[in-house]
């Protein structure tokens, strides 16, 4: 039996089991690996019985250097793979918004992209739409940015097609001003609050879970269970 895992922390309420189930129709198993305290981060070098394993918020940084190889212009991985012992490391949620962008820049006919927050998944946004020549603003606290009010929402045109990018954990919930004209990416999924307070207010509200299933397939492939 193929041994998968999801390495992250608050995770109980994962969707992966479910989606990697449906992907694989084999037999294999998928553990929550729930680790609140990345001092209790378990060593690659505990997991070998593990095929495959994926890292998810907030240890998409902690892994690399136990790695033999990954791809350096993503800064983070979520995504290993376990050749007798070697790990190896990709970010198929990097893949995956490689796929994603384009489609939405196309459908919403996107002008400009902002992108909420600066970890591992505001980074990786920011290269895939530098790379692509698409216009973006970020804002994060770290930055000085107003997560209270978000009253940066008010410098934005409201006539404009914008893509508001959420890549922030779920513990935080949007206010401010959003316009009809934008779409509202959430990269985060079944998050209640947002799902019940922020479709109304704009044109489309994109749900993580899309994000979600779309890095599985990756991560499929990745693992050569394809």
């Amino acid at each position: 039996m193929i041994k998968l895992g999801l390495i992250g922390a608050n995770i109980s309420h994962s969707k992966s089991p479910a989606i990697y189930r449906e992907l694989l129709k084999s037999l294999h198993r998928y553990d929550l690996i729930d680790v609140l305290d990345e001092r209790a981060l378990p060593p690659l070098s505990s997991m070998g019985d593990y095929f495959g394993l994926n890292i998810t918020s907030p240890y998409k940084l902690n892994y690399l250097p136990q790695l033999s190889s990954f791809s350096q212009k993503w800064k983070a991985v979520n995504c290993l793979k376990n050749n007798a012992g070697d790990w190896i490391g990709t970010n198929t949620d990097a893949t995956a918004l490689e796929e994603l962008i384009p489609l939405y820049a196309k459908k919403w006919n996107i002008d400009h992209w902002i992108i909420l927050g600066d970890g591992a998944m505001a980074n990786v946004t920011k290269i895939i739409l530098d790379d692509r020549g698409l216009v973006s603003t970020q804002f994060s606290r770290r930055m000085g940015d107003d997560f209270d009010q978000f009253s940066f929402f008010d410098q934005l045109d409201p006539s404009e097609r914008v893509c508001v990018v959420n890549c922030c954990s779920r513990q935080l919930v949007i206010k401010g001003s959003l316009s009809s004209n934008w779409v509202f990416w959430d990269y985060n999924y079944l998050h209640t609050l947002h799902a019940n307070s922020i479709p109304g207010k704009v044109k489309e509200y994109i749900d993580g879970e899309s994000l979600l299933i779309t890095q599985a397939k990756h991560a499929v492939k990745f693992w050569g269970l394809a």
